[in-house]
């Protein structure tokens, strides 16, 4: 923060003494569904990041960026604060993470893209493909096809998945 925004920062804590009931601060570390933030210097440890705790996982989190702003506000008038608002988020997790992540659409097309002309070769060779003659019981004669390259590598799950964004 710079002398400027922190001077403002202090100005408008010290017009309301003792009534904040959200704050701005940094966000220093995340674990789960906590993090650390740091406020004028203060450190302020397991700040919820999200409103409610109950261990269901089908869940909304947004997981903030270390070292991003983010607005703290305190439930009602306990030592509990959570984060309310976001400059930054890193990840999302919609629901939980059993689906696990969103799909690139445009990673899929290219791949879906490459298998359907790869096939469609494959089917007009195979539609042109004509035996001449008879067959020996070493092999047959006649015209063959030519071998289609094939898609390589086979498509992975990293090659068509998000993982800043799950869902469940």
């Amino acid at each position: 923060m710079s002398k400027t925004e922190a001077d403002i920062h202090k100005g408008l804590r010290s017009l309301f003494p003792g009534t904040e009931c959200s704050f701005l601060a940094v966000v220093k570390s995340v674990a789960g569904e906590y993090c650390n933030v740091i406020d004028d210097g203060f450190e302020y440890h397991e700040v919820r990041l999200r409103a409610s705790i109950n261990g269901n996982s089908n869940k909304t989190l947004l997981v903030p960026a270390t070292g991003s702003w983010v607005i703290v506000s305190r439930i009602k008038s306990s030592d509990e604060l959570f984060v309310s608002m976001f400059s930054e988020v890193e990840k999302v997790f919609l629901r939980g993470s059993q689906f696990g992540g969103m799909v690139k659409v445009e990673a899929l097309i290219q791949r879906l893209n490459a298998i359907e002309n790869a096939f469609n070769s494959f089917l007009n060779e195979y539609k042109m493909h004509v035996h001449s003659g008879g067959t020996a019981p070493s092999g047959s004669t006649g015209t063959t096809i030519s071998v289609q390259q094939p898609i390589s590598p086979i498509t992975r799950r990293s090659d068509i998945e998000n993982t800043e964004v799950t869902h469940g």
